[in-house]
C-alpha cells in the first residue's frame, strides 16, 4: 500500500499562521461532515467558505457549480481538506486589494 500523496503546500503547525484558504477548509470539512443543520448543509457550507476567505482578506473567484462539486467530492470521500484547501488556493484573485473602510490601524 502506497503513502498518500504529499500536498503541494505545508500543512498548518503550531506558531504558523495558516491562510484563509486552510481556515476555510477546515470550516468546510466540519460544516458538511458534522452536519450542524438539518438540511441545506452544502449551501451554508458554500456561504461559509465564501465568508471565512473575505474575511481573511482573500479576494476570490469561483467558477459556477464548483462549490458545490467540491462538497459533493468531500462527501464522497473523493477529496481531503488538503485537497479542499488547494482548490480554494485556485481560486483567489492575484490583484486583491483590501477596501479602504476595513484598513486595520
Amino acid at each position: 500500500m502506497q503513502p498518500p500523496p504529499r500536498s503541494s503546500q505545508t500543512p498548518p503547525r503550531f506558531g504558523v499562521e495558516p491562510d484563509a484558504s486552510w481556515r476555510a477548509s477546515g470550516l468546510l470539512h466540519t460544516a458538511l461532515l458534522l452536519s450542524p443543520l438539518p438540511s441545506l448543509n452544502v449551501r451554508f457550507a458554500c456561504a461559509v467558505t465564501a465568508a471565512c476567505t473575505h474575511t481573511g482578506d482573500e479576494g476570490i473567484d469561483v467558477p459556477y457549480g464548483e462549490p458545490v462539486e467540491l462538497c459533493e467530492d468531500l462527501i464522497a470521500g473523493k477529496d481531503t481538506a488538503f485537497g479542499v484547501a488547494g482548490r480554494i488556493r485556485s481560486w483567489r484573485i492575484r490583484s486583491w486589494r483590501v477596501p479602504s473602510w476595513r484598513v486595520r490601524p
